[in-house]
């Protein structure tokens, strides 16, 4: 891809080479948009998923599933938005340090980059540590009912086995006339 074509069609199957173009106001304006996108998005999922661990916490599994839901949604919008940034990935390093591509950018658009890239990590490491959390209690509670289920299984085995008829029935029986 030659450096005269923008950054806008690098998501559009023509490669990385884009970002690597003289001027940056051809593809900054993209990168730009993308990472404000995501980071709203991955803003709204860390405080759903800080939501989700709430209820689950609480117990409101009906509230869990709701906030499963409205997560959805936002993760097919970040799968989208994460497709769009994949001409940029490989110089996000480049960004964070400040050198290669980055020396193209001006000081103040480079920490805006910078800024939202750490951002976005960020929240995304919060889901992440609490979505492990949460299955890790999920599985726990799994377990619990698991045994509580043997142990009513159990309890009525043995209750069924006091419980049944004497062979023939009762022999006699007494009424009050």
């Amino acid at each position: 891809m030659s450096d005269q074509k923008s950054a806008a069609g690098a998501g559009r199957g023509e490669g990385a080479g884009a970002i690597t173009h003289e001027d940056p106001a051809r593809w900054v304006p993209r990168l730009k948009r993308c990472l404000g996108e995501q980071l709203e998005v991955v803003r709204l999922l860390d405080e759903l998923s800080r939501t989700q661990s709430e209820a689950l916490g609480s117990g409101e599994m009906d509230r869990v599933l709701a906030i499963l839901a409205q997560r959805e949604p936002r993760v097919r919008r970040l799968v989208e938005l994460s497709a769009e940034l994949e001409p940029f990935l490989r110089y996000f390093g480049e960004l964070r340090s400040g050198v290669g591509v980055a020396m193209k950018l001006s000081s103040s658009e480079r920490e805006v980059l910078r800024g939202q890239i750490e951002l976005i990590d960020e929240h995304l490491r919060n889901v992440s540590e609490r979505d492990e959390f949460d299955q890790r209690l999920l599985a726990h509670r799994r377990e619990e009912i698991s045994q509580e289920l043997a142990q009513t299984v159990s309890t009525r085995g043995a209750i069924g086995a006091y419980a049944q008829p004497l062979p023939g029935g009762p022999a006699m029986q007494d009424f009050k006339a």
